[in-house]
């Protein structure tokens, strides 16, 4: 948990990273760990999307035939250097360097976004399944 907290740090400093994030509504439907660990973690995340260099956006349930269904990654564009893509699955991590791998999943992800809430929209669900109980 240290290093998962020591992580969140970077959103904050200086130069502040450009992070942009699409979160599967069914993610924050689940209930795992109950009630509260469900409300703090909607309110971390509607704490988060107040940050200038945060975006995020929410992936309806309704988009049946989605980009992303074939699980998560990460893209990063390190200053100066190519942009990479990490993929973690059951906690084995990959990191892709392939220029065409990552191009294709940079794409991916453009349609993602595409198909996601705006982050207006999203924010507002978020609020909406805050007050849920």
């Amino acid at each position: 948990m240290v290093s998962r907290l020591a992580r969140q740090e970077i959103l904050t400093r200086w130069p502040l990273p450009m992070v942009t994030a699409v979160i599967d509504e069914s993610v924050l439907r689940r209930k795992l760990g109950g009630r509260k660990v469900r409300q703090g973690q909607l309110e971390h995340l509607l704490k988060s999307d107040r940050l200038r260099n945060i975006t995020l956006q929410v992936l309806p349930l309704d988009c049946e035939e989605n980009s992303g269904v074939d699980g998560p990654f990460v893209l990063l564009t390190p200053k100066g250097k190519q942009q990479v893509a990490h993929l973690e699955v059951q906690g084995v991590g990959q990191l892709i360097t392939d220029p065409e791998q990552v191009r294709i999943l940079a794409a991916r992800y453009g349609s993602i976004r595409g198909q996601a809430l705006t982050p207006r929209e999203s924010l507002a669900l978020m609020q909406e399944l805050l007050g849920e109980p």
